[in-house]
């Protein structure tokens, strides 16, 4: 594969480049943040650095968030910082992530570096990174081993202790590796999210007056029409829909509300009813309360493309729907409140945290321990694991 092959190639010289930072001195409680999943730090990052610099005040913090988009000039911007995040990774005690980034995976760390993968979701709904690698809907197996997906974590900021075997099998990582605190975000949907709600509400005045029915789908390869069909069926409801496609993809769902300057997230805080399907948004709205529906219209497609690691229809039975018809009479139901809240606690019982409304300072407490140890890392050996017959790491963070 040409693009493997150029992988392994260029990674040469930035190998060779990388080897000499690294002789740079480390500088005191230096933390990377590295991420691909905004061009901007995410609510988990700041709540996290809001929380460390209440504890330290002489902590050193870089910030590279590079959403790649298309064009040329969106890549080069990434290679750009991808060189820059060299020189951080060389010169940092901790560098946390919230999603793969290359220069992480491909090169072997000083000692005193620890890498924190803290993955952007708070579950593992649907199957991801080494789980998907040779599926229509993952990566290639050849430009997997180039890329070494998800090596060289230390440590993985994992959800509840049901999904550790799929963290396991999505990094490549030992489930000593796992941290079991969920993410800042659930701080911020734990307790109350009134002040988010106004202002939107102050925005979008016409949310005040109905019902909201927030439909936020997962990413899919390739256009998708049904949720035309959703959109038309809702429209005959008392309510109001907000539809929040998925960062790698624009729906064209006619005229609906989008509320583009705000997030899924702080859009729960106005929703009355949550429509999804297999992305980790569910589990948002669980740990909020916020009800939620089902549609899994191209579920067995989907399955053969990505995968799952649990079963929605079983899980949550009366609140899954297969075509948009028998959507719109769970989305009156539960818009009248007859909604299964049995499940629903059910549900969160089983995939959310237990111990909810702190996973920023466990986090925090982790990383500043880290720092604290540093001196002693670069006398001990780090862990590694072989995934693709290449030294590996712990864990993973992403944010």
């Amino acid at each position: 594969m040409i693009k493997a092959a150029f992988i392994r190639i260029a990674s040469v010289p930035l190998g060779m480049l990388y080897s000499l930072l690294k002789m740079l001195p480390v500088q005191k409680n230096k933390i990377l943040f590295l991420s691909r999943q905004s061009s901007k730090p995410s609510m988990d990052y700041l709540m996290l650095l809001s929380e460390l610099s209440q504890r330290v005040d002489d902590i050193q913090v870089v910030f590279i968030c590079n959403r790649i988009k298309p064009g040329f000039k969106s890549k080069l911007s990434f290679v750009r910082d991808m060189l820059k995040s060299l020189y951080h990774l060389a010169t940092s005690y901790v560098c946390v992530l919230d999603s793969y980034w290359p220069t992480v995976s491909l090169f072997e760390h000083r000692p005193e570096l620890t890498v924190i993968q803290m993955w952007h979701a708070i579950g593992k709904i649907k199957q991801s990174g080494l789980q998907t690698v040779g599926k229509p809907g993952g990566r290639n197996k050849d430009l997997a081993e180039a890329l070494h997906m998800h090596a060289h974590y230390d440590y993985v900021i994992a959800g509840a202790p049901f999904w550790n075997d799929f963290y396991c099998q999505c990094f490549g990582c030992n489930e000593s590796q796992l941290l079991n605190y969920g993410l800042p975000r659930m701080d911020f949907l734990s307790s109350s999210m009134e002040e988010t709600a106004r202002a939107i509400k102050e925005t979008y005045p016409c949310l005040s007056e109905r019902k909201v029915v927030l439909y936020a789908p997962t990413f899919r390869k390739g256009a998708t029409k049904n949720h035309l069909d959703l959109i038309e069926s809702l429209s005959k409801e008392d309510c109001e829909v907000v539809v929040k496609a998925h960062l790698n993809q624009d729906l064209e769902v006619g005229n609906v509300l989008r509320c583009n300057e705000y997030s899924s997230m702080q859009l729960l805080s106005v929703a009355d009813v949550l429509i999804t399907d297999y992305s980790a948004i569910a589990l948002e709205a669980a740990t909020a309360g916020i009800p939620t529906l089902y549609y899994l219209y191209d579920y067995d497609e989907y399955r053969e493309k990505n995968g799952f690691n649990m079963n929605i229809s079983e899980e949550m039975p009366s609140c899954v729907a297969y075509d948009s018809n028998a959507l719109q009479a769970k989305v009156h139901e539960a818009l009248v409140g007859k909604y299964p809240y049995d499940e629903f606690r059910r549900y969160q019982d089983k995939f959310l945290v237990a111990d909810r409304g702190h996973a920023t300072k466990d986090i925090a407490s982790f990383v500043l321990g880290c720092l604290s140890s540093s001196s002693e890392k670069s006398n001990k050996e780090k862990k590694t694991n072989s995934v693709y017959a290449v030294k590996r790491g712990c864990a993973c963070i992403h944010l």
